[in-house]
């Protein structure tokens, strides 16, 4: 889910663009909007948002003057600038400083879902690189010696249990309470982007949103556990998605793979893609992996479509169609005998 604020001037347009279906459709989430750019920014300070959509003419300029606050605060959200067509100045001025599109105006539903859905895999990986969470630091050592541990997926409970509680022990000691919280988390999110280097396409499908949410935890018995389960979650994908199998062409056919989850056709794209036959990567595939081509593809789309039930409003038929099922009942078959539940229940209860 991205959090959005829509800072514009003008109270018609804004209310016509807040009121779009296409909030309640998608993975953008609309959390505030404001015409005021100073508003903008004290919302910026106390509050978390993803994106910044904001008006090039707002108050005579104001929105440029918001994205140059935005850059000196060192602000993480990522910036839309709408306006004009004749403002293009403006808006180049406003690209040099970081801005990821332009929507010219006015700024109808088709446009602003075209374009924020144009910028959402480079959302994507700001929300995860931002897993560096608020700038804390942690021991590059220390990451690579867990990394080498989780990839091997043999840590058991109790040793990952162990090296949880004298972590926070002595980031405790270090730095405090909540400073140590804070640096706890940001090494879960550090390591979560050691894995997303090492297997790019994982990205593809949000696979890793759950940690950037659930990993701020405090030291003590219940941050232990909350560490233990984002740990846990992340051993679990290593073991399920058998990354430490992957070589380098295997991990070009799981991209492609991932790049075509909601074509039909996903594995013969693929092969095509690759230049490869497709008899050539299914045996590759299988003699690699352990694993068939088509059940990895099941299981790729079914974590998708779990992340899709809990980050959108969309559809039972969207989210099947979005992972390449154009039949919501053999989807929802497939959903529950890989899930234990159906669609709708993992969406209530999952």
């Amino acid at each position: 889910m991205y959090y959005v604020l829509y800072a514009d001037s003008d109270e018609r347009s804004r209310q016509m663009a807040c009121g779009y279906r296409f909030w309640q459709e998608s993975g953008f989430c609309l959390k505030a909007e404001t015409g005021s750019g100073e508003e903008a920014l004290n919302l910026l300070k106390k509050d978390y948002f993803d994106l910044v959509i904001t008006d090039l003419r707002m108050m005579a300029g104001e929105g440029i003057l918001l994205a140059e606050a935005m850059k000196r605060q060192g602000c993480t959200a990522s910036l839309v600038l709408s306006g004009s067509l004749c403002s293009f100045e403006s808006a180049r001025e406003g690209m040099r400083l970081g801005a990821l599109d332009f929507i010219p105006k006015p700024v109808t539903e088709r446009k602003l879902s075209e374009a924020l859905e144009g910028i959402e895999p480079e959302l994507r990986k700001r929300k995860i690189r931002a897993g560096s969470f608020r700038k804390e630091t942690v021991e590059q050592a220390e990451i690579e010696a867990l990394y080498r541990e989780i990839l091997s997926g043999q840590m058991e409970n109790e040793v990952l249990e162990g090296w949880i509680k004298r972590l926070l022990e002595t980031l405790g000691k270090e730095s405090g309470q909540e400073e140590a919280g804070r640096r706890g988390a940001a090494l879960l999110c550090e390591l979560w982007i050691r894995v997303c280097r090492d297997f790019p396409w994982i990205e593809l499908l949000d696979a890793g949103e759950w940690l950037e949410w659930r990993s701020w935890f405090l030291p003590g018995r219940k941050g232990m556990e909350e560490a233990a389960v984002c740990l846990r979650r992340m051993i679990g994908m290593v073991r399920a998605f058998r990354l430490n199998q992957a070589d380098e062409t295997v991990n070009r056919i799981l991209e492609d793979m991932a790049r075509n989850l909601g074509r039909g056709d996903c594995l013969d794209m693929t092969a095509d893609e690759l230049e490869l036959s497709r008899d050539y990567v299914r045996v590759l595939f299988k003699k690699r992996m352990g694993m068939g081509q088509n059940e990895y593809l099941t299981m790729m789309r079914m974590e998708y479509a779990k992340h899709l039930l809990k980050t959108t409003n969309l559809k039972v038929y969207q989210v099947a169609k979005r992972v390449g099922y154009s039949t919501i009942d053999y989807f929802s078959r497939l959903f529950k005998a890989y899930s234990g539940m159906t669609p709708a229940r993992y969406r209530k209860d999952g």
